[in-house]
């Protein structure tokens, strides 16, 4: 018996790659519909409320300048201050700087509320009647909104704008205008109020946030509504001097409109790219702002990792507190953005005693903290002091920021200036499937302002840094680090320490999309929905044995030959004649053949494949819709190989959580389709998904994997009635690479029984010798040739069976010939195999239900025979890769060869016939070698080596064929430890 050792758990890798929708006008992706990643949760709304068409009746004609209006307002900032985000001095606006150009405006009386509940709108207007509509934000096929409040005319009252009080604060505290009652069925999100005179073409906003308090969720998504407020100026009044004339204020009311982007606050130039992208690839999200991360430290509860997006700056302690406690809880932080958590606020009520409705931020006036005019400062009570609202880092709060990001914020450039990002460490898992190197550059995405890994006894000692880039600025050199790292509580934490990755997800006329992008945050977001409650075990990541049987791709559709050829056919004409036939076939399948139809390239551009022709998927690809999104990993090698072109049409895949792939315009009748699919990440627990044709389940709980390895799966029926062929996955993130039709033919179709017109010239004479020429494939053509007497000229036109090599011509006189027949058979076309699950095995163990399969108890009841075998189980070790569940109880218990004697595991009562034969096989001390062989070595594997403790792997498939009813498995020359035998029938 040998001892168990301690193993490192495989994190798993879920590394993707997507497209998107561009943003601004700029030139759309070729995916038109909603795409999916990642969702554990049992029921997304996202992909849902996506399928929805949705509109672009709620942009501002404005929106297109929203990014320029950021650039703006920033070159303001750094004029009045370079270091306006490190001080809270600087020179204050103009006294006319602030003009209120919205002849319409308004404000919500919450910035978020939970589905079912209520929210006050206040408005004012220069007109006597404005429009009304409320939209829901998201992808939307790419629309970016879909219409939830249909249009409502209102009368309009011109409201005063209010003056600044001692603190510089302004809140307008207008009359309620229209009450939004919030439906229970409102899908989470960021919803905006569309307002316009009946007299104008200016466009303004209302953003509220929907919760769902009760929702399961892998994401939620931090909207910094604080963010948002401390820089809003709308009233002449913000937390800054530039947009503040006469100085800036100590506190800001929500109690106002928000003057950024037609009052949309900063969700055009900041969230909208996230969350268009993340609703378009199907992640399974939920929505708070800032005001619910402090009032409530149960916000994670059911969510898995928390993410931020572009500009997190103002943070209450009690947000501080509740995010560094998610984290120790073992949710993960995604914090795409940086100078987060810097600036400490409090909240207040405000007039009406209504709750986080005021920000407090006084800020310091010069470098010294002790400056401050917030009256906590020197307030006996620790509470309160600690609450004085500087930053997070300076005294008295001594709480830097980096405690809970690894990093803290250094310096700035203004906003649309850049740098080239440069990559650093590679190979680790965050750049899988980008082909960057060590010393690569992502041009534009280093900006405006970054963070940096301070030495500060603070900075976790295990993080990782993944992009380093010098920068030379008028302030100086600085040095810009983006981190990724582990907390003993198995959270992964991630800042990235720019503010433009978003905008990269999806691309406007600035900053381009990019494709690399776009997989690091997929591989980030898997990887933490993925390991959400792995307990922070951390090892090396493995590739993952294939759960299902290995299929055999052929390179070509089942296909029946329109003739079967035989060389030497029995033909006894009665005059010998020497005749010349010529048998031309337009199109001949027999009865029960096919014919290529029409096949797709998912991912990828137009190919030939087979002699076919596959169409590029366009996104305007006639009579062809999907849901998806890119992935494409022409670094990952394909196993089994194959040619060029079928290697580019695999490794450029579409994936999504639920496909819809619909073929239209397709005539009547019955077809037969295949579907590529491949898994180009390693991952310990590869997906499974079930596939659906015509509404019926057609592959239930199919697993991908490992790494590279792909199938072409099918051929399955699908009866066409209404003119289209629709295909859907269900249950796991799938990657569908092809989509290809055959039409199926039951009495042979057009041409079925084709025209032959022979010329027959014959001399006398005994023998005649003949030679057949016959091509195989749609269209056949056969020459033959008699040499024979006397002199006979036919002209004769003969209808051949399908299944012969020539027409049967018995001429009245009687003679012998000899035919030589020679078949060509293009193209090469060979029937895929039909893989059936028919039996598996828990050698050691009870009868189990492993991945909805039945697993048989591997006892002499169920036929099972081991000979020179010790029972063994270890169910405390750790398996790697991981695995849960009666999986993992399988695994764990097994028969060991003692290695002395050859192990052998017989099987009895299999039926005759042709099997896949699958072997699990796991190490529990230290690597050894061992050899398998399976019905007497007619599969040997000479040589297995396992890896350390913990150690399993997945064998196979072994093509065998049983004869006696028995399957005989041996293994020998080292200590083999057989866990499960597993069989598939192969016709």
């Amino acid at each position: 018996m040998r001892v168990q050792r301690r193993i490192m758990g495989l994190i798993v890798v879920v590394a993707l790659l997507i497209t998107g929708g561009f943003l601004w006008n700029a030139q759309r992706s070729h995916i038109t519909a909603s795409s999916t990643s990642p969702s554990s949760a049992p029921v997304n709304p996202i992909i849902a409320e996506n399928q929805k068409s949705g509109t672009q009746n709620w942009k501002s004609p404005n929106f297109d300048q929203y990014i320029q209006n950021m650039m703006d307002a920033e070159r303001l900032e750094h004029a009045a201050d370079l270091k306006s985000a490190d001080s809270g001095g600087g020179q204050a606006a103009p006294a006319a700087a602030w003009v209120d150009t919205q002849n319409i405006k308004g404000y919500a009386s919450k910035t978020s509320v939970n589905v079912g509940g209520q929210l006050t709108l206040h408005i004012s207007s220069t007109s006597s009647q404005y429009e009304l509509t409320i939209y829901r934000m998201g992808w939307y096929n790419g629309n970016g909104g879909t219409e939830v409040v249909p249009t409502t005319t209102l009368q309009g009252f011109n409201r005063a704008n209010p003056t600044p009080d001692a603190n510089g604060m302004i809140a307008a505290n207008w009359p309620v205008s229209y009450t939004v009652n919030v439906g229970s069925n409102w899908v989470s999100g960021i919803y905006m109020v569309w307002l316009r005179n009946l007299d104008s073409t200016y466009v303004a906003y209302i953003p509220f946030i929907v919760r769902n308090d009760s929702q399961t969720a892998d994401i939620l998504y931090l909207v910094a509504t604080s963010t948002w407020q401390a820089y809003n100026g709308w009233g002449g009044k913000s937390l800054y001097e530039y947009n503040s004339p006469d100085g800036r204020a100590l506190k800001v009311s929500y109690d106002r409109p928000y003057d950024q982007n037609d009052g949309s606050g900063h969700y055009y130039s900041g969230d909208y790219n996230m969350i268009q992208w993340l609703e378009h690839n199907g992640y399974n999200v939920t929505y708070a702002t800032s005001e619910d991360l402090h009032s409530n430290p149960a916000l994670m509860n059911g969510r898995k990792l928390l993410l931020s997006d572009f500009h997190d700056e103002y943070y209450s302690m009690e947000m501080f507190d509740n995010v560094k406690a998610m984290r120790d809880a073992g949710k993960s932080l995604a914090y795409f953005t940086s100078n987060n958590i810097y600036w400490q606020i409090r909240y207040e009520n405000n007039s009406a005693g209504s709750p986080l409705r005021v920000i407090v931020c006084y800020k310091k006036e010069t470098d010294d903290p002790s400056t401050s005019r917030d009256p906590w400062l020197n307030d006996p009570d620790p509470q309160k002091k600690m609450r004085t609202t500087v930053l997070f880092r300076d005294a008295p709060v001594n709480k830097p920021e980096n405690q809970i990001l690894g990093v803290m914020f250094e310096s700035l450039v203004g906003f649309g200036d850049y740098r080239d990002w440069v990559v650093t460490n590679a190979s680790h898992w965050i750049y899988q499937g980008t082909g960057l190197t060590n010393g690569s550059t992502i041009p534009k995405l280093m900006g405006y302002e970054w963070d940096r890994v301070w030495n500060n006894g603070y900075s976790p000692a295990n993080m990782t840094v993944f992009g380093q880039t010098p920068i030379t600025s008028s302030e100086g050199t600085f040095l810009h680090q983006a981190v990724i790292w582990q907390a003993p509580s198995g959270a992964w934490v991630l800042n990235v320490s720019v503010n433009y990755w978003q905008y990269f997800l999806e691309g406007n006329w600035i900053w381009p999309l990019d494709t690399r992008i776009q997989r690091i945050t997929q591989n980030v977001l898997n990887r933490m929905i993925a390991d959400a409650g792995s307990g922070g075990s951390i090892s090396t990541n493995t590739p993952a044995p294939s759960a299902t049987p290995s299929r055999t791709p052929t390179t070509g559709p089942s296909a029946t030959p329109s003739r079967t050829s035989t060389t030497g056919p029995s033909n006894t004409p009665s005059n010998t004649p020497s005749a010349t036939l010529t048998n031309t076939a337009t199109n001949t399948p027999p009865p029960g053949s096919t014919t290529f139809y029409r096949a797709v390239n998912m991912g990828g551009p137009a190919l030939v494949i087979d002699g076919n022709n596959w169409e590029a998927n366009t996104g305007t690809t006639p009579n062809f819709t999907t849901t998806g999104s890119i992935l494409c990993n022409p670094w990952q090698p394909l196993t089994p190989t194959t040619d060029t072109n079928r290697a580019t049409m695999i490794s450029c895949s579409q994936q999504h959580w639920a496909h819809n792939v619909v073929m239209s315009g397709v005539p009547n009748g019955t077809y037969q389709v295949y579907v590529y699919t491949w898994l180009d990440w390693s991952d310990g627990n590869p997906p499974a998904y079930s596939f659906s044709l015509q509404g019926q389940t057609v592959l239930a709980n199919y697993q991908s994997g490992p790494a590279g390895k792909w199938d072409r799966l099918g051929p399955w029926v699908a009866n066409v009635t209404a003119g289209t062929i629709t295909l859907q996955t269900s249950g796991g993130l799938a990657n569908l690479s092809g989509f290809e039709v055959y039409s199926t033919t039951s009495g042979g179709g057009a041409s079925a029984t084709p025209t032959m017109t022979r010329t027959n010239t014959s001399t006398a004479g005994p023998t005649a010798t003949a030679t057949f020429t016959n091509t195989v494939g749609p269209t056949a053509t056969a020459t033959r040739t008699n040499t024979a007497g006397p002199t006979n000229t036919p002209s004769q036109t003969l209808t051949p069976s399908n299944t012969s090599v020539g027409p049967t011509n018995t001429p009245s006189r009687t003679s012998t010939a000899t035919r030589t027949s020679t078949a060509t058979r293009t193209p090469t076309r060979t029937a895929t195999p039909v893989i059936t699950f028919f039996r598996a095995y828990n050698m050691n163990g009870p009868q189990y239900t492993i991945s909805s399969r039945v697993w048989l108890a591997g006892n002499a009841t169920n036929g099972v025979t081991v000979t020179n075998g010790t029972s063994f189980a270890n169910q405390t070790i750790t398996l790697n890769p991981t695995a849960s569940g009666n999986k993992a109880q399988m695994i764990r218990s097994s028969y060991n060869a003692n290695g002395t004697n050859d192990m052998s595991i017989s099987i009895a009562n299999v039926p005759n016939g042709n099997y896949d034969v699958y072997v699990t096989v796991w190490e529990n001390d230290a690597s050894t070698t061992f050899w398998m062989a399976l019905e007497g070595g007619q599969v040997l594997v000479p040589s297995i080596t396992t890896g350390s403790a913990g150690w399993w792997s997945r064998q196979g498939p072994y093509a065998v064929t049983i004869t006696d009813g028995n399957l005989l498995i041996t293994a020998g020359g080292g200590l083999a430890n057989i866990s499960g035998v597993e069989l598939f029938t192969r016709q």
